[in-house]
């Protein structure tokens, strides 16, 4: 199936250090997504002299396997 999730983010940035967290505040789906549901949480560092990233991305999806009538 085709679709798109969207899971916005809500955090926190150590402006001295760089260290960031985020989790997902909630998880939306369309299409042949609209019934999962899960989470996303995010932890790195950004290097504050050139703006680069390094993150680990946690997350877990759950699709049903039964579609619902809609």
């Amino acid at each position: 199936d085709k679709g798109t999730l969207t899971a916005p983010v809500e955090g926190t940035l150590d402006t001295a250090t760089g260290w960031f967290a985020a989790a997902s505040t909630s998880l939306t789906g369309t299409d042949g997504y609209v019934d999962t549901t899960g989470r996303l949480r995010f932890r790195g560092v950004e290097d504050l002299t050139d703006h680069t990233f390094t993150e680990h991305v946690y997350g877990k999806f759950c699709v049903p396997k039964v579609k619902k009538d809609k």
